[in-house]
């Protein structure tokens, strides 16, 4: 039997109640108890809505990246050269707008940790997420060979793996040590290899 949502609006309410609980707590730890809790809704007004707690992390993990992706477009669309693009990118990545973010870190490290050997088919929304977010890169590294910004033998999926992977090493070493210094030094690293592939002829 197929099923139906029974309110669009009550399920977007529980994705964006739960969408820092999920993100602190993790798909696993976090219960229908819990959701109840946050959202001040019956168990019987959450699961007509959605069709099991995987349902509800599915949708929450869509929100909170897409949330996420807005701050770093916003970042990127603002900044001029491909050069500050990329950085912009990375900043963006770091940044924490009140307004436009969840409370918890990435939500790509904080599911795709949990999910890896768990939940395939999370899994799989995290590596679209990851993937996504390289192609974004990998555009604007190509834009900055093709205006002479980058030299022309970068290798722009080799650039955005690794800046992508400092990123992520970033927010865990944060969220791990507390200490912004560790972050810093992480920034920098990004800051050497965007030039390295600065066209300087």
């Amino acid at each position: 039997m197929k099923f139906t949502c029974r309110s669009e609006a009550t399920r977007q309410f529980v994705i964006e109640k739960a969408a820092t609980l999920f993100n602190m707590k993790g798909f696993a730890a976090t219960s229908l108890s819990d959701l109840s809790k946050v959202t001040q809704l019956t168990k019987g007004s959450i699961y007509g809505n959605f069709k099991n707690k995987e349902d509800v992390a599915m949708a929450v993990f869509e929100y909170n990246l897409a949330r996420k992706t807005y701050t770093i477009r916003r970042r990127v669309q603002e900044a001029g050269s491909y050069r500050d693009k990329l950085l912009a990118f990375a900043s963006g990545f770091a940044d924490v707008d009140p307004t436009n973010s969840t409370a918890g870190g990435c939500p790509l490290l904080n599911t795709g940790i949990e999910a890896d050997d768990t939940n395939a088919d999370l899994r799989k929304k995290v590596a679209a997420g990851l993937l996504n977010w390289k192609n974004e890169m990998v555009r604007i590294i190509r834009g900055g060979m093709a205006a002479h910004e980058f030299r022309g033998d970068t290798d722009p999926d080799h650039i955005a793996v690794s800046m992508i992977a400092l990123m992520e090493g970033s927010v865990f070493i944060y969220g791990v040590m507390k200490d912004p210094a560790y972050s810093g030094i992480i920034a920098q690293t990004i800051r050497n290899l965007v030039g390295s592939i600065e066209n300087r002829e």
